[in-house]
């Protein structure tokens, strides 16, 4: 029998497979929630930032795939960070189950290939659906953290002035989470909620700067963590850190002013060889179809590919200025 046809057969069978049991988890999630909260001696516990937290039960299948804990925190804080409310085990199971259609939907959609390329198309496909999730992730987060770091001045402001009218941190805090929209303003109250739950202050701040992940805003929790050891005038502090988020703001919108234009010169280059592919197969059919029905063609197609997304990708990162 055709390997290939063995390896349909498996992912398919292994694609639904996940579906029945993500579906089943869906189902049942609202009454197991309600029977550990009724549980006797359950405990709701501490994470390592010491916020409290609810426990969850796992997913049989997708705990063992071969993925640290310490990458399964940073998934968990990276699903935070880009404001989906979505467990370690439902996003790894959606990039599992998203890589194995995407394989299975590649292998049959170029039946008529030779089986050492059906394979390495369907390993492409693979390896392009377990990233996508991913970048779709990474991509929220940046939106987020953009909105985030918008409206951190002006919340920051609010809180200075309710200090400097003689409210304490815990009501100007409330007063900030209330005037300030989202996203920034519900992160505010859920360490609102952390501190009126009588958390440590020092732990609440940490371990909202850490689900936030905004520099801007490490540098707010990192003077408020400081006056809370060794004293000062909070409110002027709050200002001076507000002015300096501002320059740093400022400073941001020139450099991206200046890369813009690098990018755009990059976008343009890299279009240029497809550009001129696309005509060459217009203007000469054959070499269009020596490029696919040949195998020679199809590497030399992959191996391009190959090539543009390095390209594209590298550029990309050198484009990346820290401030």
């Amino acid at each position: 029998m055709d390997p290939v046809l063995w390896i349909i057969a498996i992912t398919s069978a292994g694609s639904i497979g996940l579906g029945v049991l993500y579906a089943y988890e869906r189902w049942n999630a609202p009454r197991r929630a309600v029977h550990l909260r009724l549980e006797p001696g359950h405990d709701l516990g501490l994470n390592t930032t010491g916020v409290l937290r609810q426990q969850r039960r796992r997913f049989p299948i997708v705990d063992r795939l071969p993925i640290s804990p310490e990458g399964r925190q940073r998934a968990q804080r990276d699903l935070d960070r880009a404001g989906v409310h979505w467990r370690v085990q439902e996003f790894l199971g959606l990039r599992l189950a998203l890589a194995v259609i995407l394989a299975v939907t590649a292998a049959l959609a170029l039946a008529g290939l030779a089986p050492w390329l059906r394979i390495l198309f369907a390993a492409i496909a693979m390896i392009v659906g377990w990233a996508l999730p991913a970048q779709y992730i990474a991509r929220r987060r940046k939106r987020r953290m953009i909105a985030i770091e918008a409206l951190l001045p002006d919340a920051l402001t609010a809180i200075s002035k309710s200090l400097r009218a003689g409210s304490g941190l815990l009501q100007a805090l409330a007063f900030a989470a209330d005037e300030t929209p989202a996203p920034l303003g519900p992160e505010l109250a859920s360490a609102l909620r952390d501190l009126q739950l009588g958390a440590e202050p020092v732990e609440v701040f940490t371990a909202f700067s850490d689900r936030v992940g905004s520099a801007d805003l490490e540098i707010a929790v990192t003077a408020i963590i400081i006056q809370r050891t060794v004293g000062g005038n909070l409110s002027e502090i709050l200002n001076n850190v507000t002015n300096t988020i501002r320059e740093r703001a400022k400073i941001q919108r020139e450099v991206r002013v200046l890369v813009t234009r690098q990018m755009l010169q990059a976008n343009l280059t890299a279009a240029l060889p497809v550009v001129l592919a696309a005509l060459f197969i217009v203007i000469s059919p054959d070499i269009g179809r020596t490029l696919i029905t040949t195998g020679a063609g199809n590497v030399a197609l992959a191996f391009a590919a190959v090539c543009e997304i390095a390209g594209i990708y590298t550029v990309r990162r050198l484009a990346v200025i820290e401030v």
